[in-house]
Parts: C-alpha cells; structure tokens; sequence
C-alpha cells in the first residue's frame, strides 16, 4: 500500500506526467491506493492511459463528472482533484 506524500505524488504522476504515467501504470495498481476516492480516480487514470496511452489531464474532470455529482463521495473527489491542482 502506497502512504502519505508517496501516494499524492503517485497519483499526480499518473494522473498528469505525460513522460512518466505509463510507467507508473505498470509499476501500480488502483488496489495499492489507501481511499476509495483515490483508487476511483486511479482506475479512471488506468483506463485512460490503457486507451489513449497518455494520462488524463484535463480531461479527468469530464470522465469523473457523473462520480463528482454523488454527494458526499462527489465532496471528496473534487478534494482531490483540488489537491493535485495546486
């Protein structure tokens, strides 16, 4: 399991690193994530990256509109992705 600072930077790199995401999609899995939030967003971010073979980016906002209008669960996913804005 991925922790603290590690896992934010991890999640970051896949999420946004054009040089290093799909290497960090095979060196992890969405499982090695500690919260449901961050492993919703690593399997988004797998799948992305699996299809297009570049990491989200900009675009990880649309493919998690429908998860960011849930609630609670939607408060914490727009948490995150605040968090690796700044």
């Amino acid at each position: 399991m991925l922790q603290g600072a590690l896992e934010d930077n991890v999640l970051t790199l896949l999420c946004w690193s054009n040089e290093h995401a799909a290497a960090v999609a095979l060196a992890v899995s969405p499982q090695l994530f500690s919260t449901r939030a961050y492993r919703k967003i690593a399997e988004h971010a797998f799948n992305y990256i699996a299809d297009y073979n570049s990491p989200p980016g900009v675009h990880l906002r649309d493919i998690l509109e429908d998860d960011l209008r849930k609630g609670e669960e939607g408060q914490v996913l727009q948490r995150v992705l605040l968090d690796m804005d700044t």
